[in-house]
């Protein structure tokens, strides 16, 4: 008899972790005060040199990702005008971007006669599983093997978890000491420390490689971790040095269940006066991606949850000004959601039960290259609120998922997708022995997808691994 008490936490959001820009603007010249910027070089060629610079000018080195050349600076903006006219080896320079969570958790207790006691199992509440799968057909076919690993870059993972633990190979911290901004002072910078405070790592691997009471889509595969969240929100340029460690571990897939907003052009403050954009981190991250797809590993990145259509320039510039401009700036150019419309990026969208595009998933021609299951919330504006989670109702779109401590959870969005194409690469090359192939795999995945939908919201189609995984290569 199954007598394992569950403890449920509904999460009524959705999960996908949202970068936000932080303000763009600058101290008067007249007494500026020292901020933090990242600048990024031409060439990783010159780190050396620059880092004597910097020593040079007393300008202090917060925190760097020496393989692409992106460095984090505590100086003035007056200061790095001085170095970009003494040498002519700086691209780009601006204020860092951080990741913020959008997590907004309620406690619920799930009725344990919901679940399948006999069998000691999940599977009843896993629709979003089922219908992936073909109702676990694909499981017949392959459920994968350590030899094939799939690196989390996330909030770290519960390596505790029963439904888990079997299949986590390592782990790496790379949130410094003191964490954001030095705010976090549980954090203690060891390499080591694998705290998921958030929840949201724990629950991308479970979608990837649950073997348990519940069920990931590869419940065999090896899975490393990459912890680049600690409590708070994190810097892009821990996220982006992730990337690089996880290629050069030669992990098969790293799995990017994050977004964020980069302006594109030029960014003018409210006086007019041109200030640069995001060129530092769009190119440190499209170096970073670059060599993973060199190495041989295939970047899987959710789309976000904005509900934007980001081809849409209008929408896209209105989202910028009515939720990220905090400054009554204006930009000329675009914006792009990184890392999900930068090349070499496998772009997942989320569709709910009913195979519809969720409510919450941005979209875009051209953007999306899969989409498949992360819930939906469409029955919540029918129902409301007070009805759709006190009747249950919610059962019917959310998707179930791991939690730490040993618990499961519920929410939705691309973060809850994405996973699951991750996993569906990882057994692709695992059966089929296509390591250090990724554009044949990604060839593969969409090329077995069911042509539904609009390609703006759905891409190559929507991803099923049962057919992906019988398709003869």
């Amino acid at each position: 008899m199954f007598k394992k008490k569950l403890k449920f936490l509904l999460v009524f959001c959705l999960l996908t972790l949202a970068f936000t820009l932080t303000s763009h603007v600058h101290a008067s010249t007249d007494k500026e005060e020292e901020n933090l910027y990242s600048v990024y070089l031409k060439s990783p060629n010159n780190n050396e040199d620059f880092l004597n610079l910097l020593k040079k000018h007393n300008i202090e080195v917060t925190y760097k990702v020496d393989q692409v050349g992106l460095f984090q600076l505590k100086s003035t903006h007056q200061n790095l005008e001085i170095l970009s006219n003494e040498v002519n080896y700086i691209d780009s320079y601006n204020l860092p971007l951080t990741v913020q969570s959008n997590i907004i958790k309620q406690n619920s207790v799930v009725n344990n006669s919901s679940l399948n006691q006999q069998n000691n199992s999940l599977w009843d509440l896993q629709w979003d599983m089922q219908k992936v799968t073909n109702n676990g057909l694909s499981y017949q076919l392959s459920s994968g093997s350590r030899n094939t690993v799939v690196g989390i870059i996330d909030s770290g993972i519960d390596f505790n978890h029963p439904d888990l633990k079997g299949n986590i190979l390592s782990s790496e911290n790379f949130v410094p000491r003191g964490g954001l901004r030095g705010t976090e002072p549980n954090e203690n910078g060891d390499m080591t420390f694998n705290t998921d405070y958030l929840g949201h790592g724990t629950f991308v691997a479970g979608q990837i490689a649950a073997n348990g009471l519940l069920k990931g889509v590869a419940p065999n595969i090896g899975i490393k971790s990459y912890r680049v969240f600690g409590s708070k929100n994190a810097d892009s340029s821990w996220i982006i040095n992730a990337i690089i460690k996880a290629a050069n571990d030669n992990v098969d897939v790293i799995n990017l269940s994050l977004s964020t907003f980069l302006v594109k052009g030029e960014i003018k403050g409210s006086n007019g006066v041109p200030q640069e954009g995001d060129f530092a981190e769009i190119k440190a991250y499209k170096k970073a991606i670059a060599f993973a797809h060199k190495k041989g590993s295939i970047v899987v990145s959710s789309i976000g949850n904005e509900g934007l259509n980001l081809k849409d320039k209008n929408v896209t510039s209105e989202y910028w000004k009515q939720n990220l401009n905090e400054s009554n700036k204006s930009f000329s150019g675009k914006l792009i959601a990184v890392p999900a419309q930068l090349p070499n990026v496998v772009t997942v969208s989320s569709i709910g039960p009913t195979e519809e595009l969720s409510n919450f998933s941005n979209f875009g021609n051209g953007i999306v290259d899969i989409a498949t299951y992360g819930g939906d919330m469409r029955l919540l504006k029918q129902y409301g609120e007070e009805k759709y989670f006190k009747e249950g109702i919610f059962l019917q779109e959310f998707v179930v998922g791991a939690a730490p401590g040993g618990t499961y959870t519920y929410s939705v969005g691309t973060s809850i997708a994405t996973p699951k194409v991750a996993g569906t690469l990882a057994l692709i090359i695992d059966k089929y022995h296509l390591h250090k192939k990724p554009d044949k795999v990604v060839h593969i995945l969409k090329r077995t997808a069911k042509r539904e939908g609009d390609k703006a919201y759905t891409g190559s189609g929507i991803m099923n691994v049962y057919y992906s995984l019988l398709d003869k290569h």
